[in-house]
């Protein structure tokens, strides 16, 4: 899939307060277990978590668990800033925003759905990128450890 980004109509959205229903986009294609991409061409990669590349075997269960999960889906995105600002928004090396993607019934809802991320760290597909874990997600080192008392995914031994 070619990428447009069209950050100055995204930057525009997450400047203005807005209620979390106005945040949601539907996901174009799901490229690994930590790229998503929207329809549109804005695509991010998951705050807070590192996952496998695809070409491992937790890499590509971890991608199949996301594809199943949201692609061609409307999802919740919530970019991380520093400030609550369009100016404050991270990205990563690559010009991608980073983003918690929380999908499924009672998206219009604050606190509602299933953060992806979390999920994939349940399972063991991913572990915790202290790097990009933005404030108040420190309860994504706990969901870690679980994982890793149950030796799932990448804590298999």
């Amino acid at each position: 899939m070619r990428r447009r980004f069209l950050r100055p109509l995204f930057i525009l959205a997450a400047s203005v307060a807005i209620p979390v229903a106005a945040n949601t986009l539907v996901v174009a294609e799901v490229s690994s277990g930590n790229l998503i991409e929207f329809e549109g061409g804005f695509a991010v990669h998951l705050a807070g978590v590192w996952v496998p590349d695809p070409i491992t075997p937790i890499g590509r269960q971890a991608h199949e668990f996301v594809k199943l999960r949201i692609e061609g889906k409307r999802v919740a995105v919530f970019t991380w800033t520093t400030d609550n600002t369009a100016a404050g928004i991270v990205h990563g090396e690559d010009g991608l925003a980073f983003a918690t993607i929380v999908y499924g019934r009672g998206l219009s809802e604050k606190g509602s759905g299933t953060d992806i991320a979390a999920e994939l760290l349940e399972l063991g597909y991913a572990r915790v990128d202290p790097e990009h874990l933005p404030d108040g997600y420190e309860h994504y080192r706990e969901i870690e450890r679980r994982a890793k008392q149950q030796n799932l995914g990448l804590w298999a031994p």
